[in-house]
């Protein structure tokens, strides 16, 4: 029997795919939310709707906080509000690398009704801006994707 499984959001979905595919249990594809205004996650345009018996394996390629995962959720969700069956997540969800600080690398991550597999611990210390150390050395905190390409040019001297 074949179970018609979404991968969603990221690159790592395509590995994974690519994975199971090779073992015929699933017929496989990819959907992916977009990152909108405020963070917010919604159904790329143009995809079509989950179906009835579509399961959602929810993929994502790292989490430093879990926002991210509950945004997509709630993106894919209110997408498919008033359709009349619930989208069906996967009991698991997969995380390619945990960031979370180390005191909450013991607790298990559960979004929604999902509970986290994490490939990778990489534990992490989150400081507001005031707190920050480096920052308070003098470094400057960017985004390496902003700013039209500067900042990854800054970053890699390229």
């Amino acid at each position: 029997m074949k179970i018609p499984l979404i991968a969603m959001p990221t690159a790592f979905s395509i590995i994974l795919m690519k994975t199971t595919r090779t073992n015929n249990l699933y017929t496989l594809k990819l959907d992916t939310t977009i990152k909108g205004e405020d963070k917010a996650q919604t159904w790329k345009e143009g995809q079509p709707p989950l179906r009835e018996n579509d399961i959602l394996l929810h993929v994502e390629e790292l989490t430093s906080t879990l926002a991210t995962p509950g945004r997509v959720r709630e993106g894919v969700e209110t997408f498919h509000t008033g359709l009349p069956y619930k989208v069906n997540w996967l009991h698991r969800f997969v995380v390619g690398v945990d960031r979370r600080p180390l005191e909450l690398l013991s607790e298990l991550p559960v979004v929604g009704t999902s509970t986290a597999v994490m490939l990778t611990q990489f534990p992490s210390q989150l400081y507001e801006p005031d707190e920050c150390p480096m920052c308070q050395a003098g470094s400057i905190a960017i985004r390496p994707r902003g700013n039209d390409g500067a900042n990854w040019k800054l970053l890699t001297g390229t």
